[in-house]
């Protein structure tokens, strides 16, 4: 149970997000009261299941229908609502797109609500043990503080609370994948497999995450009868000071905790089994526009991800950055030939990597548009004189980083996964970074209030001003359309 300060820190952080997200809505509908970029794709569904014509399908729809079930039922609330009121109101006025942008604002209030959850119950096993009640006391309040201030960062990260206003599968992908991981965290299987599905559902790429969830479960009931094993004394506790020695570990513990395990990740288990059956039935990941999103082999895509997180996470790794160094002083020559590998493994992912997606290319609304000319794609040798150094020490300190705080199985995992969801995507999107980089916040160092609150300040002046940049400055296209610029 939350302590009280834990509880009102947390709803004044909601009360005060929800206001802000509220007001934020208030303008872009007010401002752009038509579905743009993507959104007529989403809402145009929406609006068809809202009319009850559930077998019409537009082909240009790459994901499942999760988004447009939940609004669907919002949409239906709305008119029930309206009619029990006595107000007459059309079922495509019900289903609007503000209607519609209004989900996407609650359920980013719900992201804080089940970040702050997953951060303390990722931080219980680690309090400390024999301290005093005051000191105990004064630990958990300011811990408390802690959680709630990186919570409300993580909740605005840019391009997570960029889609709390517009109507997109991003926020609503996020929510079910945190709760599967926090239904996981308390011992209920059931509820994660509803999560995970629902997840699935919003994005199909989350059956890579619901796997990483799986393993993250077994990795902490192993390690959970390793330690209760060696309280009792039946076997000494050991330091695990090799990936082998961690798996082999891990073999032996899982079979001597099988049914427990059974009961914990089996009913997850039942997810990507059965987004493999579709995957082998349907020919492929998407249920529309396959050939513009077709999976390649996007090795540079690793490439991008590693300073984006370190630049989202900057104040949280700079600590890590120290440690990294510190290691490396220690065996100097192995850390300059890992340094060197990591070097020569980016400029060959990126040599390796499919020219840039046409839409890259042609749209020029996305800020991606204008990373990759100014920042990636340059003339002469940048790519491996710059963006190839500056990857590798990126993915140096980000491992660095988990690897102080995780096991090297679970840092192999998340790695595993992000490989697996990021390198099949050809198009440059940095939306798509958003879980991998959630899961590597959660399991870093915990922040402490300056990080956090430094973490804060810089998201929130880069909401502000690609909000400006989205209201206050449109431009034209060549058609005469008005164009707004937007990650």
């Amino acid at each position: 149970m939350a302590q009280p300060q834990a509880a009102v820190g947390i709803h004044a952080a909601a009360a005060a997000l929800l206001a802000l997200n509220a007001a934020v809505l208030s303008i872009i509908n007010a401002r752009v009261p038509d579905s743009y970029m993507d959104e007529p794709f989403h809402v145009g569904q929406t609006q068809k299941y809202c009319r009850g014509l559930f077998s019409e399908w537009d082909p240009k729809i790459t994901t499942f229908p999760g988004l447009y079930v939940l609004g669907t039922a919002a949409g239906w609330l709305h008119y029930g609502a309206k009619q029990a009121l006595g107000q007459q109101v059309l079922m495509e006025a019900a289903c609007s797109t503000p209607t519609l942008r209004a989900v996407n604002t609650l359920l980013a209030v719900a992201c804080l609500y089940t970040l702050h959850a997953v951060i303390a119950a990722l931080r219980q096993p680690s309090q400390a043990r024999g301290s005093t009640r005051s000191q105990h006391k004064q630990g958990q309040q300011g811990s408390s503080t802690s959680s709630v201030l990186w919570a409300l960062a993580l909740s605005v990260l840019p391009l997570h609370w960029s889609y709390s206003y517009l109507y997109y599968t991003d926020v609503g992908s996020t929510l079910l994948m945190l709760l599967c991981y926090l239904a996981c965290l308390r011992h209920r299987p059931l509820a994660a497999a509803a999560a995970a599905a629902g997840a699935v559902l919003f994005r199909q790429t989350n059956a890579v995450w619901v796997v990483f969830v799986m393993g993250a479960t077994v990795l902490r009931m192993v390690q959970r009868a390793r330690s209760e094993a060696a309280k009792s004394g039946r076997q000494a506790a050991g330091e695990q000071d090799s990936l082998w020695s961690e798996l082999r570990a891990t073999v032996v513990y899982k079979w001597r905790i099988r049914g427990q395990l059974a009961w914990a990740v089996g009913p997850m288990a039942l997810v990507p089994a059965a987004f493999i059956a579709f995957l082998v039935v349907n020919g492929g990941v998407t249920v529309g526009d396959r050939e513009a999103h077709k999976p390649v082999k996007h090795w540079a895509q690793l490439v991008y991800f590693a300073p984006y997180a370190a630049a989202m996470l900057a104040a949280q790794l700079a600590p890590c950055v120290w440690g990294a160094v510190r290691v490396a002083a220690r065996r100097p020559l192995l850390a300059l030939v890992a340094l060197a590998a990591l070097c020569a493994a980016a400029v060959a992912a990126q040599r390796a990597s499919p020219p840039a997606h046409p839409y890259l290319l042609a749209d020029n609304r996305h800020y991606t548009f204008y990373i990759w000319r100014k920042l990636i794609d340059r003339p002469g040798r940048w790519r491996q004189a710059v963006v190839a150094p500056a990857s590798a020490a990126a993915w140096a300190v980000l491992l660095s980083g988990l690897r102080s705080t995780q096991q090297r199985l679970w840092v192999l995992g998340w790695a595993v996964c992000t490989v697996a969801v990021l390198v099949p995507a050809w198009l440059l999107e940095f939306r798509y970074y958003t879980l991998p980089l959630v899961m590597a916040a959660l399991h870093l160092p915990h922040p402490t209030k300056g990080q956090s609150a430094t973490t804060l300040f810089l998201f929130a002046a880069m909401n502000a001003a690609t909000l400006y940049m989205f209201v206050m400055r449109p431009f034209s296209w060549a058609d005469g359309s008005v164009a707004r610029f937007m990650w």
